[in-house]
């Protein structure tokens, strides 16, 4: 069978001649084929390059919230040390106390036993690659903060235990220091227990108290029930008193103005002593503030609760 045609006429308006193009039957057939897969290509291209487009934007869109989510867990991060060192000052009154209690201390396997292990949901923070970030820093603060909450209920009971302690020995607690020996709105601390520059020599050495500065004068009263055990005159201390609280503990009170007291008398926790002075080896009026259990130099400023 021959191939049927057919013919274009294409007639102009103005007056030139009439043009005709004689096309197949198969040609046409082709070249309606190739214009349909023409359209097919342009239509998947165009979809495709939309989808790739919006993708992007979503990608680019989670990057940026992640960069947020990083950065707010990165400042609830820093909370979280900040909290952490103040538990861990906590800890440490803690064992004070428990020492002040005459509590047994807190076996170290014990008390990571009452905080536990912890068990976190990595799910809850990990999905693809663009949350990694957010998702190791949500997994550590997430963690810091079980930590905490499980030490600080370990903490609540052991306090609690402290407490029932102290309520049952009310003769232990009378002869406890437990206050400030000056009144701290009247002074102020010009140097804190532990190692210092000495102010005479500048060597390195222990400072086994705290020093309280202000007006000579300022009275100073003993911080627990007790027995005067020495007023004296030291080359270093000047005027010292010294008080003895029993239960393994005691005072002393140096660089006094003038003491109030005599060698065997008993005191009561908030009777006034001595008065704040300048005397031994003093750059200014100041009360040098001691406590020693069973001998030994504690920090003082672990003994100061008024109630």
């Amino acid at each position: 069978m021959g191939l049927r045609r057919l013919t274009i006429m294409i007639v102009p308006h103005s007056h030139q001649r009439v043009r005709e193009i004689t096309v197949t039957d198969r040609a046409l057939l082709v070249g309606g084929l190739i214009l349909i897969a023409i359209v097919l290509l342009t239509l998947t291209y165009a979809i495709g390059f939309h989808i790739r487009t919006s993708q992007a934007k979503a990608v680019e869109r989670l990057k940026q919230e992640n960069a947020q989510l990083a950065s707010r867990l990165q400042d609830m991060s820093s909370g979280v040390v900040e909290l952490r060192a103040e538990v861990s000052n906590l800890v440490r009154k803690e064992e004070m106390l428990r020492v002040m209690a005459n509590l047994p201390e807190v076996d170290s396997d014990v008390r990571a036993a009452g905080i536990g292990s912890l068990d976190v949901d990595e799910d809850l923070f990990s999905s693809d690659d663009v949350v990694t970030e957010a998702g190791r820093l949500g997994m550590e603060v997430h963690s810091d903060i079980q930590s905490l909450l499980n030490q600080a209920k370990f903490q609540r009971e052991s306090f609690r235990e402290i407490e029932r302690a102290l309520a049952n020995n009310i003769e232990f607690r009378d002869h406890l220091p437990s206050i400030p020996p000056v009144d701290l709105a009247q002074v102020y601390v010009s140097s804190v227990f532990g190692y210092r520059a000495d102010p005479y020599t500048g060597r390195r050495r222990i400072h086994k108290g705290i020093d309280l500065a202000g007006r000579t004068g300022t009275s100073v009263v003993s911080t627990a029930d007790g027995v005067v055990a020495d007023v004296s005159w030291g080359g270093y201390t000047g005027l010292v008193v010294q008080v003895d609280h029993g239960y393994g503990y005691s005072t002393v009170y140096g660089h006094l103005a003038k003491a109030l007291v005599r060698e065997g008398q008993r005191v009561t926790r908030g009777q006034t002593i001595a008065e704040l002075g300048n005397t031994g080896r003093s750059t200014g009026p100041h009360l040098h503030y001691s406590v020693f259990y069973h001998g030994r130099a504690v920090d003082p400023a672990n003994f100061f609760y008024v109630q």
